[in-house]
């Protein structure tokens, strides 16, 4: 097998106007078939299990690892940043707080104030908990269905008969059957095609059906749609390597740097093959905040924060009335002295207007 894995992506990512001259210099589709030690009438040989091992150990498997799920710990963490739960948390801390050093129990009774401040903490952890542990449990069941979707059947040729395998089981030599309808599992070379043309929207942007055929247009990406014709595609990159891996490991945040992607010696691809590790123009850096928000999600964000500011404003007007009805009784009516025990009738009135 002389060629590499990096050798494979700079061909695929070979400009449209030089595709067929650099596929033509390594021999065609019939050269690069050789290369990877594949024939293209009958296959890979299926019953040979190191060799599928081998392929799998040098140009990867065909899948792209999701995003590291969220632990227990973290999710709890999320639940925590709810603005309500950090001001009950603060009132809570405050009280316990309050009853263990404050309010004096009277004598022969034990101290109790301690226990609503503590009963407070412990309300604030019961709801993060449950919460996390719901997102975990959705979480985990999201991955389990989303597994069992992408794990499709693809339709090969192996030892000369037609056969169909995992999609996970692909690797870099496999020759596919395309047929109307079909997703393209990875990135290959089309031959043997029959007024084959793909949607390619999913990739490029562009709405035109492209015609693909050895001597026009000899790629096939991932992710890409079969519309109309039959043909057939031998695998040259696949999982993380295929364009839908490298796009879907930029957008996790994990994905290599382009130098490094292009590390690979300078092998069989033309030498006006443009390489991954060539310096672009940096691009600038989009944040979070200057995602498109949808319609729809622009007018809920509007109503929460609508029920946000009302409920505000009802605590405080709770919070107020109740000070300023204690306050006048206390200290106008019953004309009594102020003592720190107060502070905690205060803090009961902040936790009810909160509440």
């Amino acid at each position: 097998m002389a060629l590499l894995t990096g050798d494979l992506i700079r061909l695929v990512e070979t400009p449209k106007e030089r595709a067929v001259a650099a596929v033509t210099a390594l021999g065609g589709v019939a050269g690069v078939a050789k290369s990877l030690g594949v024939a293209l009438d009958g296959g890979l040989d299926g019953g040979n299990a190191s060799d599928l091992a081998a392929r799998e150990a040098k140009f990867g498997k065909n899948y792209v690892e999701p995003e590291e799920p969220n632990s227990i710990f973290e999710l709890m963490w999320n639940a925590f940043q709810d603005l309500t739960i950090i001001v009950l948390t603060v009132s809570g801390l405050v009280s316990l707080i309050l009853g263990l050093t404050v309010e004096k129990p009277k004598e022969g009774e034990a101290n109790t104030a301690w226990i609503e401040g503590a009963s407070i903490m412990l309300a604030v952890l019961i709801v993060t908990t449950v919460t996390a542990v719901n997102d975990y449990q959705k979480e985990k069941q999201f991955r389990a269905l989303n597994a069992v979707k992408e794990d499709e059947k693809i339709k090969v040729i192996r030892n000369g008969v037609p056969t169909e395998i995992s999609k996970f089981s692909l690797v870099v030599g496999d020759i596919v059957r395309v047929d109307l309808g079909d997703i393209i599992p990875a990135d290959g070379l089309v031959f043997d095609e029959s007024d084959l043309k793909l949607d390619e929207s999913a990739m490029t942007g562009e709405s035109i059906l492209l015609r693909k055929s050895p001597t026009e247009a000899p790629f096939l990406l991932s992710g890409t749609k079969v519309m109309e014709g039959v043909g057939k595609m031998l695998v040259i990159c696949v999982g993380e390597s295929s364009q839908a891996g490298i796009i879907s490991k930029l957008i996790m945040g994990k994905g290599q740097s382009t130098e490094a992607k292009a590390s690979s010696p300078a092998g069989p691809p033309t030498e006006t093959t443009p390489l991954i590790g060539e310096k672009k123009t940096p691009q600038p850096t989009h944040h979070d905040e200057d995602a498109v928000v949808s319609p729809l999600q622009g007018k809920l964000d509007q109503l929460t924060m609508l029920i946000g500011k009302l409920g505000l404003a009802t605590a405080l007007i709770v919070f107020f009335a109740l000070v300023i009805r204690f306050s006048f009784t206390t200290f106008y009516v019953d004309e009594k002295p102020w003592t720190n025990d107060y502070l905690s009738d205060y803090l009961g009135f902040f936790i009810i207007g909160i509440t």
